[in-house]
């Protein structure tokens, strides 16, 4: 019974967070998924999708332990590139997580750019 109470409180705390997560972007762009990534023209289709999914795990449950959230398309690829490094190297997290991490920030930044790029293309 313990368990099954552990297990429903994880399960609300966790859907709690993505909720407010969604609410604290201020944004009506969800992150794009692996798959979302993989079928985009961005850097991502060299990226295996396991790692892009782990990127983006990371994304939300270790960035957003020390700062607010910072949806990849709030910065442009250019500027992750300078950030990533050093936010990085102030975490716990491994090398290959780092590297899962970037691929994936790198990644859905080239997409939001491209979306926004298709977007004005799209209200002319």
């Amino acid at each position: 019974m313990k368990f099954l109470a552990g297990a429903i409180f994880l399960s609300l705390t966790f859907l709690s967070c993505v909720g407010l997560l969604g609410c604290a972007t201020g944004s009506s762009m969800a992150l794009p998924s692996a798959n979302t990534l993989s079928g985009s023209g961005s850097s991502a289709r060299t990226t295996p999708d396991n790692n892009l999914r782990r990127g983006r795990a990371l994304l939300v449950t270790e960035c957003t332990s020390c700062h607010r959230f910072f949806e990849p398309g709030e910065f442009e690829a250019e500027e992750w590139e300078s950030i990533l490094p050093a936010m990085i190297g102030r975490t716990a997290i491994s090398k290959r997580q780092g590297t899962d991490l970037a691929a994936y920030v790198m990644s859905a930044a080239r997409y939001a750019q491209e979306q926004e790029a298709t977007d004005l293309v799209t209200q002319r």
